[in-house]
């Protein structure tokens, strides 16, 4: 026979009630078909089994029909294709007279073979036949390519990348520089790992990409590709890093694991139960790592209380120090006529105002004073 039609697979729509199915193209055997029934709305697929699901009759190099044991129901779809085995079990004698037919029979198992190959090679993702032949059609590992984002870097080569639905995730990773146009990857650190992993700056391809964190001493600059006139910036995403409202602290000392920004209320410590004026609204922070700038404006009511001046409420516990007043606090504007000085005490969320003397302002000392200052400190976190 001669094969004289390319077509190798037909699809039907269920309905329910038909189970009959033409197969159209030639082909050798019911174990020569595949039966894949696919939700039309899911896409999910589901290899059927022949003589439980299904009856096939015709074939030896013929049309023939599929028949269901069950009609598909709506909804369902029956996707018959054929998948000649790649064998070859044609065998001549010699001497014998030439089996035409035999030999006919094993070119057009060739032909179905090469047209079914063809059929699948036709629904591959491929490159067009103008790109470079150098290109390289190899995945990552799939160590590298497990739970993450397939993509494509400046030249077209395959490559993966941390990210979510809406753009990669820059906030969760650190930043490095990443030169991918030699085989062997450099990579400088330029800020911290986290984890196994670091976030790496495609300058080809111009997006950030995971890869694992450098091991051993980081390559010098002079391996890394240079970054000038680049800006750092993904596309597409918003221009800022978003740190957890819930700091997740690192013991790297050049680890940025924090900022935040906010507003503190000062109150009387010193146990005479004042209550201060202008605090409100006129009190906010900056955290950066540790470092926290906590500004704030206060009126003393009037008050003949001599006990020690304390006001607390800071946002955040200070460092627990050797020395207990270490951080200061720096006063922009204050009525009180003579020189004095704020301090942070250690390990806690307090200030406490000293005269030139290192003595402890009381109470009645600042009685209807103001002052205007910010207070520079480490937190202890």
């Amino acid at each position: 026979m001669t094969i004289s039609t390319t077509t190798t697979r037909i699809a039907y729509d269920g309905n329910g009630a038909t189970n009959s199915f033409a197969v159209p193209f030639p082909f050798f055997g019911g174990s020569e078909l595949e039966v894949i029934e696919r939700g039309i709305a899911s896409g999910a697929e589901t290899t059927l089994t022949l003589g439980a699901h299904y009856t096939v009759a015709g074939g030896d190099g013929t049309a023939g029909t599929v028949t269901a044991a069950v009609a598909p129901a709506t909804g369902l779809q029956w996707v018959i294709r054929r998948k000649t085995a790649r064998t070859q079990s044609t065998d001549y004698t010699p001497n014998d007279p030439f089996p035409a037919e035999t030999h006919e029979k094993a070119l057009d198992r060739l032909t179905m073979i090469g047209q079914e190959l063809g059929e699948t090679a036709d629904r591959a993702l491929k490159f067009p036949k103008t790109d470079s032949t150098t290109l390289s059609s190899t995945l990552p590992p799939s160590v590298e390519r497990a739970g993450r984002f397939l993509v494509f870097d400046g030249k077209g080569n395959p490559a993966v990348a941390d990210g979510s639905a809406d753009g990669v995730a820059v906030s969760s990773f650190m930043a490095t520089v990443l030169d991918d146009s030699s085989a062997s990857v450099a990579r400088a650190t330029l800020g911290v790992s986290i984890g196994s992993n670091v976030q790496a700056w495609d300058a080809d391809l111009d997006i950030w990409a995971t890869k694992a964190a450098p091991s051993g001493t980081p390559v010098g600059t002079s391996d890394v590709q240079s970054l000038s006139n680049k800006t750092l910036i993904a596309p597409a995403l918003s221009n800022y890093i978003s740190f957890p409202i819930a700091q997740s602290p690192s013991a790297g000392s050049n680890d940025l694991d924090d900022y935040e920004e906010g507003t503190w209320t000062p109150s009387d410590l010193s146990g005479a139960s004042l209550v201060f004026a202008n605090g409100s609204g006129n009190c906010q922070y900056v955290k950066i790592g540790q470092m926290v700038f906590a500004s704030f404006y206060v009126t003393y009511p009037a008050t003949a209380s001599g006990l020690a001046a304390t006001i607390g409420g800071l946002p955040f516990t200070s460092q627990n120090t050797t020395d207990s007043l270490v951080w200061t606090v720096d006063v922009a504007y204050t009525d009180f006529g003579a020189g004095f000085t704020v301090g942070v005490i250690k390990n806690d969320t307090k200030l406490a105002p000293f005269g030139l003397n290192g003595s402890q302002l009381t109470n009645s000392n600042l009685s209807g004073k103001t002052i205007r200052a910010t207070a520079i400190y480490r937190a202890a976190a």
